[in-house]
């Protein structure tokens, strides 16, 4: 994989112009597919909503957000009805986060985010624009990248080192067996294992999963169980061999 990114059209002017489109066609050149075996994504055309690339083999879609500096903890996004929307109907695209760096026009990260990770709890609203914006009233969204477990944030290129593909896709697939779930349970699925993984120790206690109740309970706030239900989804985190259970009310992280 070749990190330096092609060269704009010497019309174009505008920085984000010029950005926008060096980065889409790297992707379109260099980038594969990390769902599939497929060695190349495909480039859509620019008036489609939301996806900017599509395996040719599987279909899958993905966005690429790219920027100069990382990304953090929120990642501003459009419209915030059609969002919580979209991802409800878990019709968004794959998610594709780049750093480059300007000056020798080259990609510094990029990670990969399935779209199983992208619930509508992660979805945040922003304050209606003002009454004096030409859009008055109108509400935008970003989405809580800090509310992604680690294993949902995929690198392809880490501090401008091309990952193994093999172990790129290894990682993508650990996580598949969300796909076969339904929205609402796999965000809680996402949110329990986010949790775990904050966890400093890999091996930990059920208490000490119990000590992120407020903010399951703030993610989900129509269920009144989250007790009973921390403990249903480390059930099914072990089951699909994420967590295990050591015996004596302990856990240990896999």
């Amino acid at each position: 994989m070749n990190l330096d990114l092609p060269s704009a059209h010497p019309a174009l002017k505008a920085a984000t112009q010029v950005a926008r489109v060096r980065t889409e066609a790297w992707a379109g050149r260099y980038l594969y597919c990390p769902n599939c075996p497929a060695d190349a994504l495909e480039r859509l055309p620019a008036n489609r909503p939301v996806a900017d690339l599509e395996c040719p083999s599987c279909e899958a879609e993905y966005e690429l957000k790219a920027g100069r500096r990382p990304f953090g903890a929120r990642l501003v996004n459009g419209a915030y009805d059609t969002l919580v929307a979209r991802l409800a109907a878990d019709a968004a695209p794959h998610l594709l986060l780049m750093q480059y760096d300007p000056a020798p026009g080259r990609v510094v990260s990029l990670q990969a985010v399935p779209r199983r990770f992208l619930s509508p709890q992660i979805a945040e609203r922003r304050r209606p624009l003002a009454p004096t914006a030409r859009r008055a009233g109108w509400v935008g969204s970003t989405l809580r990248l800090d509310l992604v477990p680690r294993s949902g944030r995929i690198e392809l290129v880490r501090d401008g080192q091309v990952m193994d593909p093999d172990q790129v896709r290894s990682a993508w697939r650990r996580t598949a067996f969300l796909e076969e779930v339904g929205v609402e349970p796999r965000g809680w699925l996402a949110d329990v294992l986010a949790c775990v993984e904050e966890i400093a120790d890999d091996t930990f206690t059920l208490a000490d999963v119990y000590a992120y109740e407020d903010r399951l309970q703030t993610l989900h706030p129509e269920n009144r169980n989250v007790r009973p239900k921390i403990r249903q989804q480390l059930q099914r985190l072990r089951d699909h061999g994420l967590v295990a259970f050591e015996g004596g009310g302990r856990y240990r992280r896999l």
